[in-house]
């Protein structure tokens, strides 16, 4: 039998299992509400006023002023929702079956918990909560009320990863050996809050700071290549004088079926959003800022071709997922956000027809596992 990955000097505490029942079909588009109409929230109301399959009735915003104009935007598409400045009586109020959380990570708890309390599904802007004790008291609210819990990692259902996991899924990649995660972003330079000043900012209050922003989505991608972590290594260092403990970070993670690394940088240059998964038969990069997939792979062909064969291809490629990425950012659509309006419609879709969730309870449990332990080394 072939041996497995071995696992790294922590080990990740396996979640509880977490059943995954659907609950009934509602057989119509389910009644949505926003909490939070500036920010990413107005991406989700973008997606919504798209169709994807939910119908708008609550915006909730502790501005007035931003929950009317969400309400006023909608109104040119559909029906007006009702405008509601403070959460618990919206959820007391209004005939809902979903609720959106985009609001700040400090409140995506107390939110969610009331939610779900209530018996209302919950899909919450990342990340979903600061520790394992709060998460799996969600985890628990979610199963004892047959609700569903959604944390977003809308990268999943961008075009390119949807396209990796097919080939995953087809045998084109044989058997996964490891999954590369990398984000590099310019955030430090040029003053700013989390440079200077005394502004509050919500990365200042989160375990790793600016990291733990973007955490849920370097887990999410490596778990649905890896599956679940059995083991991680983390290195942090600090590059730009700021206001932040660290602003790099490479870890090392063991899978239940491959290896992954997952990088955040401050530092490196120019920016990127890179997904590598390297299989058996192929190996294959995904751009998620817009130039799409390249793969190199094994082919009925001489050696010495091969590495031709794989070089016009991914030229081809590179040239088309340019021009497509191009125009999606001047088309109108989603742009950047076009994983975000995948997962909405699907999670929709499925509370409408009682299937099975985009997202499990149990991803959610298995990738707060991950992003837990990795925190849990960060430098305060």
């Amino acid at each position: 039998m072939q041996a497995g990955p071995q696992g790294l000097d922590h080990p990740v505490t396996a979640p509880v299992a977490v059943s995954g029942a659907s609950p009934s079909a509602l057989g119509r588009p389910p009644r949505v509400a926003v909490i939070g109409a500036g920010g990413i929230g107005s991406e989700h109301l973008r997606a919504l006023a798209a169709g994807a399959g939910g119908a708008l009735v609550a915006v909730c915003d502790s501005s007035e002023g931003a929950a009317r104009a969400a309400a006023d935007e909608a109104a040119d598409r559909g029906p007006r929702p009702e405008v509601f400045r403070d959460a618990v009586a919206m959820l007391e109020t209004a005939d809902l079956d979903v609720v959106h959380v985009t609001t700040p990570p400090a409140s995506h708890v107390p939110l969610a918990r009331e939610a779900l309390r209530r018996g209302v599904h919950v899909l919450v802007e990342k990340p979903l909560a600061a520790s394992p004790e709060e998460l799996e008291e969600l985890l628990g609210l979610a199963r004892a009320n047959g609700v569903h819990l959604l944390e977003d990692y809308n990268y999943l259902f961008n075009s390119q990863v949807r396209t990796l996991l097919a080939w995953r899924d087809e045998g084109r990649l044989g058997d996964v050996v490891h999954v590369d995660v990398t984000v590099a972003l310019d955030v430090l330079t040029g003053g700013g809050p989390l440079v200077q000043g005394t502004a509050p900012h919500f990365a200042l209050g989160l375990p790793a700071g600016l990291v733990s922003d973007f955490l849920p989505h370097l887990a999410s991608l490596a778990h649905a290549f890896t599956g679940p972590a059995t083991g991680v290594a983390t290195a942090w260092a600090k590059r730009h004088p700021s206001r932040l403990a660290v602003d790099e970070m490479r870890s090392l993670v063991t899978g239940s079926s491959a290896t992954a690394s997952l990088a955040f940088s401050a530092s490196a240059q120019p920016d990127v959003f890179s997904v590598v998964v390297e299989g058996t038969r192929m190996r294959a990069r995904a751009d998620l800022y817009g130039t799409g997939v390249v793969r190199s792979e094994l082919r009925g062909a001489p050696g010495p071709l091969v590495p031709l064969l794989n070089g016009l291809d991914s030229g081809r490629r590179e040239a088309v997922g340019a021009v497509g990425g191009l125009l999606r950012k001047i088309s109108g659509g989603p742009g950047a956000y076009e994983g975000l309006w995948g997962l909405v419609g699907a999670f929709h879709a499925a509370l409408r027809d009682g299937t099975p969730p985009p997202v499990s309870l149990q991803d959610v449990a298995e990738v707060n596992a991950l992003v837990s332990e990795i925190e849990r080394s960060a430098p305060r």
